[in-house]
Order: structure tokens, then C-alpha cells, then sequence
């Protein structure tokens, strides 16, 4: 199920990221690509409770295995300072009002935490469910990047385990990524479970599958 799932679900960014390169170097970046999709398969497979239960580590440490152990990266936070950031540590910019309102810095873990809970603690999830927890991620915004990739392939994943169609969303962000804010505007406006039934069928209309 997971290496399936997230081959699917990242192919779009693969694709992506390959535009214009030669045949050689795509030929390199599939091997790559094939390799890391084995890696996060078997964490998925090994990691206790999941897809049943969500926790927070499960997000820290699969954010830390999208990049290689040497990476690191050097951004300005809001003290006009340059500092550098590793995979799986918390953001440290403050974001300004966009089409949603980010958690302020100091508040992430309360409210990571909170739409963990608020997930696990549904008896009977739906797809609904699972678009809303990719959509109060995004709010959320854990990390300082690849936070619509992580939530992404695991939200994937739990539609597959939950017998629904996958929400495939990163199809979206690469194809067209203003469909993609169109989305996420709906939700900001009306957050009630009708309206994500509504999103979710133009989710499926953006991607083809209806």
C-alpha cells in the first residue's frame, strides 16, 4: 500500500522538478526517486500505531527523511537575521496573512498537537476528515518547508486506508497551483463539513477523476 501511495502521490513533483533536464540526469533523479519512495515506505511500515493513529513524531521524523543528513538551509526570520534551519525543526518565520492565517511561531506545537488530537479522536473518519486535517496543516505550517509535501503523501495514505480515493493535492499544487488556493480560500470562508464535501468534488474535478 505505502510505496504504491507514495509514488502516486509524489509524481507530480518528480515530474516537476525534471522539466528541461537531459535524459541522463532524469535517469539519475528516477533512481533517486525510486530509492527515497523504498525509504519512506518502510518507515511508514515500521512506524507503531500508524495509519491507525497519528502523533507528532511520526511528522517531525518523515519531514527529517525528505532530506539528505547533511542539509541545512539559511533563511532570514523576523529579526532580520540570517539563521540556519534543519530538516524537522519547527518554522521560525512568522508568516503574514496570505489566503489563511498561520499559527503565530510560538503556538505551533499547541496547535499541531490540537489537530492531531482532533483527528485520532474521530470514530469514524471520512474523506472530509482527512481533507480537513491537510487543510489545518497547511494553517498550522510546521515546518519551514516541504509542509504540503508531508501532509500530502500522508493524508494519501490514509484515504487509501480508509477505502477512499486519494486526494492526490500535490497533482493540483503542479499543475495549477492557483486551483490549489481557490481550495484553500473555500475552506477559509466556510470550514463546515457540506462545504469540504463541495471542495472535495472539485478536487476530483481538477484532477480528472470525475
Amino acid at each position: 500500500m505505502y510505496q504504491e501511495t507514495i509514488k502516486q502521490t509524489l509524481l507530480p513533483r518528480f515530474n516537476h522538478l525534471s522539466l528541461w533536464k537531459s535524459d541522463e540526469i532524469i535517469d539519475n533523479m528516477r533512481n533517486g526517486f525510486e530509492a527515497h519512495i523504498r525509504l519512506m515506505s518502510d518507515y511508514f511500515k515500521s512506524y507503531n500505531n500508524f495509519p491507525d493513529k497519528l502523533d507528532m513524531d511520526l511528522f517531525v521524523w518523515f519531514h527529517k527523511l525528505l532530506y539528505p543528513t547533511w542539509f541545512e538551509i539559511k533563511a532570514i526570520w523576523n529579526d532580520w537575521i540570517s539563521h540556519i534551519m534543519y530538516p524537522w525543526e519547527w518554522r521560525k518565520q512568522y508568516f503574514v496573512k496570505q489566503i489563511t492565517n498561520f499559527t503565530k511561531v510560538e503556538e505551533i506545537e499547541k496547535d499541531f498537537q490540537k489537530i492531531i488530537d482532533n483527528f485520532n479522536s474521530l470514530e469514524n473518519k471520512t474523506r472530509e476528515d482527512i481533507l480537513r486535517f491537510y487543510l489545518d496543516f497547511g494553517k498550522v505550517h510546521p515546518f519551514w518547508d516541504s509542509n504540503g509535501t508531508v501532509s500530502a503523501i500522508i493524508c494519501d495514505i490514509l484515504c487509501v486506508y480508509y477505502n477512499f480515493k486519494p486526494l492526490e493535492l500535490l497533482k493540483i499544487r503542479f499543475n495549477k497551483k492557483n486551483n490549489l488556493f481557490s481550495l484553500i480560500s473555500e475552506y477559509e470562508k466556510d470550514d463546515s463539513n457540506e462545504n469540504l464535501s463541495k471542495i472535495l468534488v472539485l478536487i476530483d474535478k481538477f484532477n480528472g477523476t470525475i
